[in-house]
């Protein structure tokens, strides 16, 4: 896990939501970023990561306080038909 957060139009607490039409079958992310979390800030990060059950991946919470790579990011797709 990271502390990290994507940013943009349709980001809201770090997650990128949007609906689909149902006759496109592609979609394109625009405005989108990631916003990085500086060492000074990171435990502030990781409690609002808790607090908003932002864990895509069921990362323990123990582990969650960990050491963390500020330099690495991994991201989750979820689609729901």
């Amino acid at each position: 896990p990271h502390p990290h957060e994507l940013v943009g139009k349709d980001c809201r607490d770090g997650f990128y939501e949007a609906e689909l039409c149902p006759d496109r079958c592609i979609h394109s992310f625009q405005n989108l970023g990631i916003q990085c979390v500086k060492k000074r800030d990171l435990e502030q990060a990781i409690s609002q990561r808790i607090q908003t059950n932002n864990n895509p991946f069921q990362v323990p919470i123990e582990e969650q306080r960990g050491d963390y790579d500020l330099n690495a990011v991994r991201l989750c797709f979820q689609v729901t038909v």
